[in-house]
């Protein structure tokens, strides 16, 4: 979250990305800072195919 608070859209993306992909896209999970990773992440098809 450090990159989202220093206005690092790019480098956030990336971890959010990530994060989704860890979680595969928050299908299981209740979290909230899953489902915050999967939104920030974009559109999870495309975050899914890179």
């Amino acid at each position: 979250m450090a990159a989202e608070e220093d206005k690092k859209p790019e480098e956030a993306r990336a971890f959010y990305t990530a994060a989704a992909r860890q979680t595969d896209f928050g299908k299981t999970s209740q979290r909230t800072d899953v489902a915050h990773a999967v939104k920030m992440a974009g559109n999870t098809e495309t975050a899914r195919n890179n």
